[in-house]
């Protein structure tokens, strides 16, 4: 049902992977304009913070979601004892991430949704979060919902197959200008990136509105696609840029629903780590790390 109250709900919307000067270029540029009117009408300021060690999305969504970030040394680490390769990124791997560090206290606990998250904050509503994905895999209305409106199907099939030509064109033109450093970026990633960058980010904000209207206390969204295109594009290349301008759009989207939804929200715009540019140890070395090791 509907919570109908004057209480202000927050809207945490994470964008992964975006450093504050990053940002503070792209609003000079005019890539976010959104952000930009919110920080010149004085609703928003620009907070910087910095990551410990372990500067990746599973560590500072621990943080973030459960109060607590111990012992998530990195992206990927082997458990000595057991030998045993952790991924933040593996399903069974952020469930026991999530069972290990939570208290029942978690940001999203009593009535909060977690959408496109590594861990679920101890949300009761979840779509896309890694470490409830056993959950998901029943019937979860959230998806029914989105895939049962016929313009929802349309738009991110149309929107999928136009993001695959926009992604080679970018490749193309980065190797014919002989843009550097270049990761890799090859057929299989233009159709993971119109993924990440169409579907996901659709299901995602149709989640985030759905839980506005539902009147939800506190809901916790990750935007992604910036991060996924920088590490292939480069940090503040023109493509990244636009992904980034796409979900300022969204923002604004969301800002709008605020004025329907059936209590007041507070939008906090968040991201969990930054990145810098740099070349692959390939590039640099001649040779990947692994053979280096193997040597």
């Amino acid at each position: 049902g509907e919570t109908v109250t004057e209480v202000r709900g927050l809207l945490f919307l994470e964008i992964d992977g975006l450093a504050l000067p990053v940002l503070q270029r792209a609003i000079r540029v005019g890539a976010a304009p959104t952000l930009a009117r919110w920080i010149e009408e004085g609703t928003h300021r620009l907070v910087e913070w910095e990551t410990d060690l372990s500067s990746q999305t599973g560590a500072s969504q621990a943080g973030i979601l459960l109060g607590s970030n111990d012992n998530i040394p990195a992206f990927r680490w082997v458990v000595k004892e057991s030998a045993k390769l952790v991924a933040c990124s593996g399903p069974a791997d952020c469930e026991e991430i999530e069972r290990t560090h939570s208290t029942g206290n978690g940001l999203l606990a009593n009535g909060g949704a977690s959408r496109g998250n590594l861990l679920s904050g101890e949300a009761d509503h979840v779509i896309l979060t890694v470490s409830r994905l056993d959950v998901e895999k029943r019937a979860n209305p959230g998806y029914r919902a989105f895939f049962a409106n016929g313009f929802n199907v349309v738009r991110v099939l149309v929107l999928f197959f136009w993001e695959v030509v926009l992604e080679l064109s970018a490749a193309a033109r980065e190797r014919r200008r002989d843009v550097r450093p270049r990761g890799h970026r090859g057929l299989i990633y233009s159709f993971m990136r119109a993924a990440m960058c169409v579907f996901v980010r659709d299901l995602i904000v149709y989640g985030v509105l759905t839980d506005m209207m539902k009147g939800r206390p506190a809901v916790y969204a990750t935007f992604s696609s910036y991060d996924e295109v920088a590490h292939h594009s480069g940090i503040e290349q023109p493509d990244a840029f636009a992904v980034l301008r796409r979900h300022d759009l969204e923002l604004a989207r969301l800002e709008r629903a605020v004025k329907q939804a059936p209590r007041p929200y507070h939008l906090v715009v968040l991201s969990d780590h930054g990145q810098s540019q740099g070349e692959t140890f390939r590039d640099r070395y001649g040779q990947t790390l692994e053979e280096l090791v193997r040597e």
